[in-house]
């Protein structure tokens, strides 16, 4: 600004009393000039080169400040750069690696590669590592496994990193099969509870109990526990009996959410509430349908057909009037 300054108060002092004399008649001839003949037009080759001449200079001028402006590098990089420079892999090269056929890269063990304008020396070599990921899907029933496998030829750090991956993956691979693949729980924890159909003058009774099932195979089980009935008698007071049954379970159906199943078994109840109550012996026979919630809870129901059989010393109820009775056992199954 100080210079800028300097030079504007020079040009004042110097130049506050110029003056530049004109002819006479040098206005008026001007403007005739001006309005007699047309403005010139520059050609368009004319405008283009300067333009063109304009965007020259000021590219250099551009290119001149960025290189004064930048710093000079330092002999460290050159050095690296030198040193760098004659392992770049030709693209090329790199190319016809590729289309290299694999029986081919399997029995050698090392490839020469060779730089473009430089000799090749004998004890130079380039390992080549190859690694080959194929996938195998395995389908079982409604289960599908996925297993990747990887094969290298070569060696080196890639290969071992490479080969350290695939062992994982296939561990996990291995892991996550072996967990879908195993076997459920032969126990099974059931709670019942259900009834039978009425006859003139006797309700329907009630039972509830608890059993516990044991897989003998993939579609068979047996099962046994206690149940408890509540019954009455002609003149409508209340019996308690506790029986111990025994059924073997047959797979007939099975989908992911629902099973079907039928069982036949026999049972033992006694009246607790008399002294005099004998034992009385049932067989049983019907079907089931099982709801799966999860892998550990399921619903079922249990139509089923008894056949009590009568003894004289038995007191009256729904099972000595009609031994042949419709039940339905409903609950709760829960895996262990």
């Amino acid at each position: 600004m100080r210079e800028n300054s300097e030079i504007d108060k020079l040009f004042r002092t110097r130049l506050q009393d110029a003056k530049m004399e004109v002819k006479d008649g040098f206005w008026e001839a001007l403007e005739q000039d001006l309005e007699g003949k047309p403005a010139a037009v520059l050609p368009f080759r004319a405008r283009c080169l300067r333009w063109v001449a304009a965007a020259s200079v000021l590219l250099l001028l551009g290119g001149a400040s960025l290189w004064m402006l930048l710093p000079p590098a330092s002999e460290d990089v050159e050095e690296v750069l030198a040193r760098k420079a004659p392992t770049v892999a030709d693209p090329a090269v790199e190319a016809s690696l590729l289309s290299v056929p694999l029986k081919h890269l399997k029995q050698a063990k090392h490839v020469r590669v060779g730089v473009p304008g430089q000799e090749q020396e004998e004890d130079e070599s380039v390992s080549v590592h190859v690694s080959i990921s194929i996938t195998q899907t395995q389908q079982y029933g409604t289960r599908r496994t996925n297993a990747s496998r990887n094969y290298l030829a070569g060696g080196g750090q890639s290969s071992s990193a490479a080969g350290t991956a695939a062992s994982g993956h296939s561990r996990g691979g291995r892991s996550a099969d072996a967990a879908a693949s195993r076997p459920a729980s032969p126990w099974a924890l059931k709670a019942v509870v259900g009834t039978s159909l009425p006859v003139s003058g006797y309700p329907a009774p009630l039972t509830a109990g608890i059993l516990v099932e044991r897989s003998l195979g993939k579609r068979f089980s047996l099962e046994a526990g206690l149940q408890y009935s509540r019954l009455e008698d002609a003149g409508g007071q209340p019996l308690h009996a506790v029986g111990v049954p025994l059924r073997l379970n047959m797979q007939l159906a099975s989908s992911r959410r629902l099973d079907f199943y039928a069982q036949a078994g026999a049972s033992v109840e006694k009246v607790v509430s008399g002294d005099s109550s004998p034992v009385q012996a049932a067989v049983q026979a019907g079907v089931g349908l099982r709801y799966k919630m999860t892998d550990r809870l399921a619903l079922f129901a249990e139509p089923s057909v008894s056949h009590h059989f009568d003894s004289d010393a038995a007191p009256r109820t729904l099972r000595t009037e009609r031994p042949v009775n419709l039940n339905l056992l409903c609950g709760l199954r829960m895996t262990y």
